[in-house]
């Protein structure tokens, strides 16, 4: 149930555009992009847990590729629609770093980043529920800890969690939490 498989075909093109081998009945590769390549790049977030909740601390990691899908340096704040400054950005590695934040549920949220190469573009972060679980995973010295938040009113939606801990598709631990 844990593991995905499909089959995918690469093809190294050639200079006319068609796969190797190919024929000329083959779809040719699309032309090349032509953008300015500072401000042809991306900036994904990712919080942790996998949603923002309003008014509960989160971490949110987020990645910079470039238009050729590479990771690329950028660096900014992060802004509330009242123009408030939050978090700064900052990529610790391979385009990808994380900052904190507190939503407030219904509040938009805003990244201003400038690229290396000068580009600056500005991303929307993802809406903060009105409901919901944080869970943050720390590692120190090689053991984990799981802090695990939520809006005021999670007790009464969600009821009692529980985490279960797989390694390869086989039960570790089992554990239900309190709030």
């Amino acid at each position: 149930d844990f593991l995905f498989e499909k089959d995918v075909h690469i093809y190294k093109p050639t200079a006319d555009g068609l796969p190797e081998g190919g024929d000329s009945s083959a779809t040719a590769a699309a032309p090349p992009v032509t953008q300015n390549p500072d401000t042809a790049f991306a900036v994904q977030f990712f919080p942790e847990g996998g949603d923002l909740v309003g008014s509960v601390h989160s971490i949110v990691a987020f990645k910079a590729i470039n238009s050729q899908g590479l990771p690329i340096d950028v660096s900014g704040s992060v802004y509330s629609e009242q123009g408030d400054t939050l978090a700064a950005i900052s990529c610790v590695h391979d385009g990808m770093g994380s900052f904190s934040l507190i939503p407030k549920a219904g509040v938009h949220y805003f990244a201003r980043v400038t690229s290396a190469g000068g580009g600056s573009k500005t991303f929307e972060l993802p809406a903060a529920k009105t409901s919901g679980v944080v869970l943050h995973v720390k590692n120190l010295h090689g053991k984990l800890f799981f802090q695990l938040s939520g809006s005021p009113d999670a007790s009464a939606s969600f009821g009692k969690p529980r985490i279960v801990v797989q390694e390869s598709g086989n039960l570790v631990d089992y554990v239900t939490l309190d709030f």
